[in-house]
């Protein structure tokens, strides 16, 4: 516990799943949908990822009971849950590894790993490292490595793509559609963030995908990939990604940096948009920020306007909009665990904070009351210099967004000709006011660093 509020591996605070199901009506009404936590597994750490047991919830959050009741009283205000699914290690506290140190190669467990040298030293002497004895997580010693392929060392296990090229570890997949049915039956989860996603050989994530269909048919699997995912996205694997390379890598350099200008953010943004399946776009999970990098606001050097802006236009652009928490009243916080900080419930009370979460709780309704925003057509209409502008359209449903990310006013003529659908009149969605229209143009003032969002009644085709 760190009285400053920066944590580092091993703060704990005293969260837990009664207090966010007690949240439940703040959440409801901020406008989220899914909540997607971090490893929820009984752990060493604060932040989970070195699980002791894939199957048994944390006493630190309430236990399994605690998470039963949460899912349900999310459930029946609307809200779906993710949990985090860390496969590709454990950590050296799991019973796994545990049992292979008590009982060496006669435990049940010992092909679970990759043992380089046994036995196992009670202390290491000087110049040796965790992965001298065991294969581990980026030399991590107390997250040891899963060995899912028999016939290869872990470093190796990807040259296998097909099921029929390894020699597949069946008490580990067993354990892995355990943890499957654990989490999707019993503890009422809808589906699965996948760590290290790119680390786990990806025939084991078929296995995986065979098993969520098989219990929870729509359940929703995401996959931790930063960069490039096209070669990924299939019903055989990851329904979508954490969007990194074609979300937050450009709004960073759009609306934080100011390194892109309109034209390259679009450019940027299109490799996600044409390079992916429709389904998996529309579903993408885009974020400005995580637990594993820097906050958004932090990047943008504490400007909420800028904030704003980015989640502004995640709000409108295709895929989903992801918030991390905190984020929703302008929280900062540098690299992984700064990132991490306790959710500030004094900043709700400023005055900045009460109004970040206010815009952010507009954006996110005008969001849920326009299909077009969720599952509509795209049209980029504008791109130049700090000005970036696009058409979001489904059936009568038809928006206009003019975002303006530079530091000076911004005057855009809006063509009625440039649209991709009829339109008359125009209603500014953040101002609450028509917009006139001279003829076939609508001028539209935007102030620096700020959005417009326009919705447009109709017309009749041709006009």
């Amino acid at each position: 516990y760190r009285t400053d509020g920066r944590p580092d591996y091993f703060s704990f605070y005293g969260g837990d799943l009664d207090g966010v199901r007690e949240k439940i009506p703040y959440l409801r009404d901020l406008g989220a949908t899914i909540l997607y936590f971090n490893p929820l597994h009984r752990a060493k750490s604060n932040h989970k990822y070195d699980a002791c047991d894939w199957r048994e919830v944390d006493p630190h959050f309430g236990g399994n009971v605690a998470f039963r009741a949460l899912a349900d009283a999310a459930h029946e205000a609307g809200i779906r849950i993710v949990v985090d699914g860390v496969f590709n290690h454990t950590g050296n506290c799991h019973y796994a590894f545990q049992d292979c140190i008590a009982k060496g190669k006669e435990s049940p467990y010992w092909s679970w790993y990759e043992w380089r040298k046994w036995p196992l030293p009670e202390r290491l002497a000087e110049g040796e490292k965790p992965g001298d004895y065991y294969d581990c997580w980026w030399g991590a010693g107390d997250l040891p490595n899963i060995n899912f392929d028999l016939a290869r060392p872990n470093a190796s296990e990807q040259a296998a793509v097909r099921i029929a090229d390894a020699v597949p570890n069946g008490a580990v997949l067993d354990e892995i559609r355990a943890t499957v049915r654990f989490w999707l039956e019993e503890m009422g989860a809808d589906g699965f963030r996948l760590d290290v996603a790119n680390e786990v050989p990806a025939w084991v994530w078929r296995i995986f995908r065979e098993e969520v269909r098989r219990v929870k048919p729509d359940a929703f699997v995401i996959g931790e990939l930063w960069g490039n995912a096209s070669a990924d996205l299939s019903p055989l694997r990851f329904d979508a990604v954490m969007n990194y390379r074609f979300f937050r890598e450009p709004c960073l350099g759009f609306f934080a940096r100011g390194n892109l200008d309109a034209a390259a953010f679009d450019r940027e943004l299109a490799g996600g948009r044409f390079g992916y399946p429709l389904p998996s776009a529309l579903s993408a999970m885009n974020l400005l920020g995580s637990h594993d990098t820097e906050r958004f606001l932090t990047a943008a050097a504490g400007d909420t306007r800028r904030l704003l802006l980015a989640i502004a236009f995640g709000a409108a652009y295709v895929g989903v909009p992801h918030l991390y928490y905190g984020d929703e009243i302008g929280m900062t916080g540098g690299g992984d665990p700064d990132c991490r900080r306790p959710f500030d419930w004094k900043m709700l009370e400023t005055p900045q904070g009460g109004a970040v979460h206010d815009r952010v709780r507009r954006l996110l309704a005008i969001r849920r009351e326009h299909p077009a925003l969720r599952t509509g057509e795209f049209r980029t209409l504008l791109a130049e210099g700090r000005v970036y502008a696009f058409a979001r359209w489904e059936g009568e449903d038809r928006l206009a967004v003019l975002l303006n990310a530079g530091g000076a006013p911004a005057t855009v003529l809006l063509d009625r000709a440039a649209l991709p659908f009829p339109a008359e009149g125009a209603r500014d969605l953040l101002a609450d006011s028509e917009l006139p229209r001279r003829e076939d143009l609508w001028q539209v003032q935007l102030e620096p660093l700020s959005a417009t969002i326009l919705a447009f009644p109709g017309g009749a085709a041709g006009d």
